[in-house]
């Protein structure tokens, strides 16, 4: 936050009683705790999940772990929770706080009340907010009912504390939970628009419309296969005016770019690098002034995880045609 000359972070720490999560606001300058931080993240909501008490679900700092990217919007900063990987009684949090005051209690939505599971994960990718200030999540395996449970689902949150707007759900979602395919990249907005992408395990991406997204399975996406190893669990949008172009790698295979164009994708790539991916995990990022053809660089990281002794590359390809490699840190 420029404005407020603070930094928030959230750390975990293991103290006498067990493991503990902390929101911190602190100067850019001098590193000082601001905002009445740091607090201790506690939180509880109504529920008769199996760990409930007397009709109430609360935050369990052991079996949850805070992977995704922070999001300031709202005059808040929200903070989703996950699973450590998928053990004991774990569900999806999203905790609000006040910016400008820390030690006020936070926002809750809980994704699974009366179940288990439907972690905010994305891959360690961060929430996503547009120009309406509305909030974009997506949840992992686990329990949905549609009533109370949101398990592999596509969320819209209002700009008030996190309440529940609107969501869509694959009408596959059994199976994707089930298989461990559960939904993993995103939630990416196409920015200027509230077309949010996503990307499950099985290597399927997902073009869902923020605006209309049919309050759970009888909602309508495009969805495609453009993976056929290894998942989707990264993602970067160069936004090109009245398109975008949208970049993922694949395990053992190339660097893709798929354009999205009045909101729908063209299923078959406009570029393809000669830059090989050995995970699916690659770093990625785009660099651009602008929409300008020529101007932009998607910089992407390569390894080969068999050798750890062989050091990773940092690639610059040209965005508009990925065939081109511009430089290279070997």
């Amino acid at each position: 936050d420029l404005q407020g000359k603070a930094l928030y972070v959230v750390s975990e720490t293991m103290q006498t009683s067990g493991p503990a999560f902390q929101v911190h606001a602190l100067d850019l300058t001098s590193g000082q705790e601001l905002m009445n931080g740091p607090t201790t993240i506690a939180a509880q909501a109504p529920g008769n999940g199996p760990e409930s008490m007397n009709g109430v679900v609360a935050f369990d700092p052991l079996w949850q772990l805070q992977r995704p990217g922070l999001l300031l919007a709202n005059n808040s900063v929200y903070l989703a929770f996950g699973s450590h990987g998928d053990q004991g009684i774990w569900h999806g949090w999203l905790l609000t706080y006040n910016m400008s005051d820390l030690s006020q209690p936070p926002g809750v939505f809980l994704s699974t009340p009366d179940g288990n599971g439907g972690s905010i994960w994305q891959a360690g990718r961060g929430l996503a907010a547009d120009n309406t200030g509305s909030v974009y999540a997506i949840s992992g395996n686990g329990d949905y009912d549609g009533l109370a449970n949101f398990s592999e689902s596509f969320f819209k949150f209002s700009p008030t504390n996190p309440v529940l707007a609107d969501w869509y759900t694959p009408p596959d979602w059994s199976d994707l939970s089930g298989n461990d395919s559960d939904l993993s990249g995103g939630a990416a907005l196409i920015p200027g628009t509230h077309l949010i992408v996503g990307g499950d395990k099985s290597g399927q991406m997902y073009l869902v419309n923020g605006d209309a997204m049919g309050h759970g399975t009888s909602g309508t996406a495009q969805i495609f296969q453009p993976v056929q190893d290894g998942g989707i669990f990264n993602m970067a949008i160069w936004n090109r005016g009245n398109s975008a172009y949208v970049y993922i790698p694949e395990r053992y295979d190339t660097f893709k770019c798929f354009q999205e164009t009045g909101g729908s994708f063209n299923t078959t790539p406009v570029s393809l690098s000669k830059v090989q991916s050995d995970e699916p995990y690659d770093g990625m990022a785009i660099s651009a002034n602008g929409s300008q053809n020529g101007t932009g660089i998607l910089w992407v990281t390569t390894s080969d995880n068999s050798t750890p002794t062989v050091p990773g590359t940092l690639h610059a390809l040209d965005a508009s045609d990925l065939a081109k490699e511009l430089w290279n840190s070997g």
